[in-house]
């Protein structure tokens, strides 16, 4: 997580142009390749979404993790888990060490996370499969268009 910007509510632009402005304050645009977003309207619209405009802002298509329930924070605690180790305290020191230097951290200079041992196979096939992802999704775009202009 890279911030917490408060929002009123409103549209997807509101949404989409807070995301654009942390990722190019973290200078992480040109990294990121998939987006984790509930599926309300605001998010999936397919023209006033906020995911729909996030990728017009970027240039470029990501691969959509929409999910119901917040199902990915699931996934994202295995993750976590996988590569920082258990925990059982109620809260994860880590974060609660990160949450006290928050404001310290110069924003043009970080660092990747060090995995722990045996992580990199995790990390390389999920980049993997992410990309084989957005492959599909563009092959069933062009085969959709084809259909439809023929």
């Amino acid at each position: 997580m890279l911030g917490v910007p408060k929002l009123a509510a409103g549209p997807g632009e509101q949404e989409a142009e807070a995301v654009y402005s942390m990722l190019t304050r973290w200078k992480l645009v040109d990294k990121v390749q998939a987006m984790s977003f509930d599926t309300t309207s605001g998010n999936t619209g397919h023209l006033h979404g906020a995911s729909t405009l996030l990728e017009k802002k970027m240039g470029r298509e990501l691969l959509w993790l929409a999910c119901c329930h917040r199902a990915i924070e699931l996934i994202l605690s295995k993750v976590f888990t996988a590569c920082c180790g258990p925990c059982s305290a109620p809260y994860i020191p880590i974060l609660k060490q990160f949450r006290a230097v928050l404001a310290g951290i110069m924003h043009y200079e970080y660092q990747i996370l060090d995995l722990k041992e045996g992580c990199e196979d995790l990390q390389q096939s999920t980049l993997q499969f992410l990309a084989q992802m957005l492959e599909r999704d563009r092959q069933v775009r062009d085969d959709y268009q084809e259909l439809i202009e023929n």
